[in-house]
């Protein structure tokens, strides 16, 4: 803090040394946090930030006793809602980093400044940047901040850095996997790496986390696992070293080429003339350095010219090229430990021959002939075709007379079986597709005794009453748009929204359902004065998705499947003579223009309990009902 006051936080609190004495002690027992061990210290100005172990975040101001400031921590909590990991303070600001955002905060004469956040995940440690900081994460991930975010490099190496200083020129130490590393940058971007092993000095397997610091001599000093390690002002000082490139062979694949064979001479390793033929193209040039004590630090950068110009850099020692036929020149350059390149580099032409399908000689004589049998193949077609002609123009006529009655039959056939669109479709096609509607009602009828009935009744008589019956369902599905699936015996189908979309299907089908009922007992009015027994009708109806299509190859039929159909037969089983038994997704679409009657919830066969309704009739129209049909 000054010459005479030292804050000193530990496993027991923080300590306040004053005259080389320990003169107050501020701890869980001060009520302002619960765990004593202290993990960081901030501060400056007489205003101090502290964190505990289990993340608990107190601020203090200093006269001459600790001062809890209830204020500073409001200020925080209010900007600052997720677990604090950190708290430095750099560059007159305060720091708080969590673990995916790093605050940056300034007190001015304890006016609170909310600056501005970053995003970044798992920050280890911050230091001094300029006018910012820079730091680093636990994927090795080096960063800056200053007025923006800046990723500076990212360090490889399956440990993690221990620490990262900036010097005072454009440096930056970093202690990572048993080394020193020194990074140097020109224009923001990295121009120079340099690495201190054992053979340079180093004498820990690594260094303590956050352990470095320079001294006012602008020395280096690192604390590791066997001392503390001095670094002085000269010994980072890079030599400039001319690298020369040299040539290291010519694969093709995994297979190393002759390239005598290819050439016409060799001079100093390299081909002369190189010529390699087209289906060599796919090419790995491979270079090598001499001088430097570990060729691994070394850069390489690859500029091809020619029918195709590319330029790579690297740190592979080889290049993989595939090249059209052409003319080209490869020059390879090394870096310098300060990122200069060769100033010689390493060059190689050599240039790859065309197939001889390229030769326009080749492609001129190709083009004759196939022009030449194009003419002779199509004189011969035509004399043919035209004899073909006479023979199946008297045979045409004959047969479109046929085919044109055939086919008013088969249209007006089809027209009975199938919807008119389904019947255009598998006409144009030979098929009709199978479709899926999301949204369609499906009605069940059938009559209650019709076994016994059919047993107290002559078949001719029988077999009237259904097709007069039938054909009075058949006039009411005209009516309302439905489409008529089929009459299985007494039963009888319908589906509403198919083939074409309705979204009104539901009151459709339901307003179909009670002109049914109606049919049937007009039916039983006259059986009944007639003295014959009437019949009971029974009618269910559910709403949902569907399937729809054409089943069968010989004969066809327009029929539906899907849990909507399964469900609406279980509401006609479930119903009662004279009576029209909805579901609950059907009831949920027609309850505002229907008189309907909650019957609970019913157990239908294999389905359990459902919630079924009968319909009474419509509601009866007032002023502030309108008529949606």
């Amino acid at each position: 803090i000054d010459s005479l006051k030292t804050v000193v936080g530990t496993d027991d609190g923080v300590n306040l040394i004053q005259d080389n004495e320990v003169v107050e002690i501020w701890d869980s027992y001060n009520g302002f946090f619960k765990n004593n061990k202290i993990t960081y210290l901030a501060g400056a100005n007489n205003l101090f930030f502290g964190l505990t172990a289990n993340h608990e975040i107190f601020a203090f101001n200093l006269d001459s006793v600790f001062n809890y400031d209830s204020l500073a921590i409001h200020n925080i909590n209010q900007h600052i809602h997720e677990r604090i990991n950190s708290i430095y303070y750099l560059n007159n600001n305060y720091w708080f980093v969590s673990d995916s955002l790093v605050h940056q905060i300034k007190f001015n004469n304890r006016s609170f400044n909310y600056f501005n956040k970053w995003r970044i995940k798992g920050v280890e440690s911050l230091g001094v940047w300029d006018n910012g900081v820079v730091g680093y994460t636990n994927s090795n991930l080096i960063f800056s901040i200053s007025n923006h975010l800046s990723i500076i490099d990212t360090i490889k190496s399956n440990k993690n850095i221990r620490f990262v200083v900036k010097d005072n020129k454009d440096g930056l130490w970093l202690g990572v996997d048993q080394k020193i590393h020194h990074i140097i940058f020109k224009n923001g971007k990295v121009v120079s790496r340099k690495y201190f092993g054992f053979n340079e000095g180093f004498i820990g397997r690594q260094a303590f986390k956050n352990s470095a610091i320079f001294s006012r001599d602008n020395e280096l000093l690192i604390g590791t696992i066997k001392g503390l390690l001095r670094v002085e002002n000269n010994s980072s000082e890079l030599i400039e070293r001319d690298l020369k490139v040299y040539f290291n062979g010519l694969y093709y694949g995994n297979d190393k080429l002759e390239i005598s064979e290819y050439s016409d001479n060799i001079k100093d390793d390299l081909p002369i003339g190189l010529e390699l033929p087209y289906n060599k193209n796919q090419l790995n040039f491979r270079a090598k350095v001499f001088h430097l004590k570990n060729t691994e630090e070394v850069e390489f950068k690859y500029q091809l010219e020619g029918d195709e110009e590319i330029t790579e850099y690297g740190g592979s020692s080889n290049i993989v090229f595939n090249l059209e036929p052409g003319y080209y020149s490869l020059s390879v350059f090394a870096k310098t430990q300060r990122g200069d390149w060769s100033s010689v580099p390493l060059i190689i032409e050599f240039s790859i021959t065309q197939p001889f399908w390229y030769n326009p000689t080749y492609i001129i004589s190709l083009i004759l002939i196939l022009i030449a049998s194009i003419f002779v193949f199509l004189d011969y077609r035509t004399r043919k075709l035209e004899k073909e002609k006479e023979k199946l123009e008297n045979i045409v006529l004959k047969r479109t007379e046929q085919l044109t009655l055939e086919q008013n039959k088969s249209e007006e056939l089809l027209l009975n079986i199938l919807p008119k669109g389904i019947a255009k479709e598998l006409k144009l096609k030979g098929t009709a597709s199978t479709r899926k509607y999301k949204n369609a009602s499906v009605l069940f009828a059938d009559f209650k005794g019709f076994t016994s009935l059919s047993a107290s009744m002559n078949p001719v008589e029988l077999v009237e009453c259904l097709d007069y019956i039938f054909s009075q369902f058949d006039l009411v599905m005209e009516s309302h748009n439905l489409e008529k699936i089929k009459t299985i015996g007494d039963a009888y189908m319908c589906a509403s929204g198919i083939p074409k979309e309705n979204k009104f299907h539901a009151i459709n089908i339901v307003n179909a359902g009670l002109e049914l009922i109606e049919v049937i007992r007009n039916f039983n009015f006259n059986r009944k004065l007639a003295g014959f027994e009437e019949w009971q009708v029974r009618i269910g109806v559910h709403s949902g998705e569907l399937i729809a299509g054409v089943v069968g190859k010989k004969k066809f039929a327009y029929d539906v499947w899907g849990d909507t159909v399964n469900v609406a037969s279980r509401m006609e089983s479930n119903s009662e003579p004279g009576r029209m038994n909805i579901s609950k997704a059907t009831y949920d679409l027609v309850s505002e223009q229907f008189e309907t009657e909650f019957r609970g919830e019913i157990d239908a066969k294999n389905r359990g309990l459902l919630k079924m309704y009968f319909v009474n009739g419509k509601i009866k129209e007032n002023k502030s009902i309108k008529k949606i049909i």
